[in-house]
């Protein structure tokens, strides 16, 4: 019986992105562009140019472009990263720019201006990394690593939504998540009126769900483990072709190593005892328990990431663990279990678990010059207990255990940027789900669920 659950809980997403022609374009929303013109003192512009931009963010450490008859120029398919850009041609002084900050989706528009000379001479620009994307009209957020884990939203979806101006979330229950304290759970964000199903997650620009956890059909039962992430881009209208819908398009950057080696490391957590309330008498005579807060919330992980090869296979682990636990202010626990009555007990409010579980490993490999590889692979378990409670389910024993186990989320990616004006793209996911409900282990066969009906509404 319990493996005829498992396979009829099965949910299964593969998606293959095919091979782009970028003409020229930012390439798929995990990476950016740098591109601009080269002029001469007089205004002139040069063709002939040799652009090279370097960055620790890149595996093969520069790519380089020449600029065509009109002086431009477009390095395409760039991670998101700290990147310094070079122009070089004879009979002229190498000008440099320092500290180009390049993000997801963006394209940085960074000009040379070249000066004759007759020695060797370099000038340096440093410290004017341009913010203003001319070439892309899409409206996103661009939430880095430094953001996500020193504003407090919990670095959940719900987060997103606080940090993104128009943007609301829906989670289930009706749950109300201040500065994460509702943990990762099943619902979805929505952005100027949207329906639920219109918008996307996507990690590494590979969908797997048709936007968040909201629990319908196509939905998918997979949290973001944030310690592999660099970056998240939240999109929410004039996107590209390549996105049929008008909502939300949450997607997340994964971490790649590097030459150096490297750590991180979170751990936070709280639970009750730091909480306040403002449940009056008037409060509790309509049904609320003043015992209804946080039970315990916990958020641990490290991250190791390095090279196995130098400049030629780089190497991230991640590894998570985090949830939430909250009392429910509308329903209590039974003090009359296994009979046809329900007795709720004001000193034992019902509450839901919601736990997760990530370990990812990623490996980025420069196979040639041009040919770069990505493999990825997570394994993930999470559980939405005690579910129900939050809607109204008056006696904890009518809960369910949702668990979802095994969780694999398989990709790899292949990127080939032939010449300036011509990049290969292509990449392959297949997320693997299953679950297998459970009822409470204080359950008989002979009881019955509860339901509430009260003047307060927990929606």
């Amino acid at each position: 019986m319990e493996q005829a659950k498992r396979r009829r809980f099965t949910r299964r997403s593969l998606a293959v992105l095919a091979c782009l022609l970028a003409a020229p374009a930012a390439a798929l929303a995990q990476t950016g562009s740098i591109a601009g013109e080269v002029t001469d003192e007089t205004g002139g512009v040069l063709p002939g140019v040799t652009v090279e931009a370097t960055s620790p963010a890149l595996i093969e450490g520069v790519r380089s472009t020449v600029t065509d008859g009109a002086g431009l120029y477009e390095i395409e398919a760039l991670r998101p990263g700290t990147y310094s850009v070079t122009f070089r041609l004879p009979g002229f002084n190498t000008f440099v720019r320092e500290g180009i900050e390049l993000t997801s989706g963006f394209t940085a528009n960074v000009g040379g201006l070249m000066s004759v000379g007759a020695i060797e001479e370099t000038v340096t620009v440093s410290g004017a990394s341009p913010i203003i994307d001319v070439q892309n009209v899409v409206t996103q957020e661009n939430l880095s690593r430094e953001q996500l884990d020193v504003l407090p939203t919990g670095r959940t979806y719900w987060g997103y939504a606080s940090l993104t101006v128009g943007m609301t979330s829906n989670i289930a229950g009706g749950g109300q998540d201040v500065g994460g304290s509702m943990g990762d759970a099943w619902g979805h964000v929505e952005i100027h009126g949207s329906s639920a199903q219109d918008g996307v997650v996507a990690w590494d620009g590979m969908s797997f769900n048709n936007n968040i956890t909201d629990g319908g059909g196509s939905s998918k039962q997979f949290f973001m483990n944030q310690v592999a992430i660099q970056e998240i881009v939240v999109s929410t209208s004039n996107m590209d072709a390549e996105t049929p819908f008008g909502g939300v398009g949450i997607n997340a950057i994964p971490k790649d190593g590097g030459n150096q080696f490297s750590y991180y490391v979170n751990v936070s957590g709280t639970n009750g005892d730091l909480m306040a309330d403002n449940v009056g008498p008037d409060m509790v005579d309509r049904g609320v328990n003043p015992l209804a807060k946080n039970k315990k919330i916990w958020d641990y992980g490290v991250g190791v990431g390095g090279p196995l090869v130098r400049d030629r296979i780089w190497f991230y682990t991640a590894h998570r663990w985090w949830g939430a636990q909250n009392y429910q202010a509308a329903t209590n626990f039974n003090l009359t279990p296994h009979t046809p009555f329900y007795t709720p007990d004001p000193e034992r409010p019902t509450w839901t678990d919601f736990y997760n579980q990530d370990n990812s490993l990623r490996l980025t490999v420069q196979a040639t010059e041009r040919h770069k590889f990505t493999a990825s692979q997570n394994f993930q378990t999470n559980c939405a207990c005690h579910f129900w409670t939050q809607y109204g389910v008056a006696d904890a024993d009518a809960a369910v255990d949702y668990t979802y186990f095994p969780i694999n989320l398989t990709q790899t990616t292949w990127t080939f940027p032939a010449s300036n004006r011509l990049l290969f793209e292509a990449g392959g996911s297949f997320l693997r789900n299953l679950t297998s409900p459970r009822r409470q282990e204080t359950v008989r066969p002979t009881d019955v669920a509860h339901m509430i009906f009260s003047p307060f509404v927990n929606y």
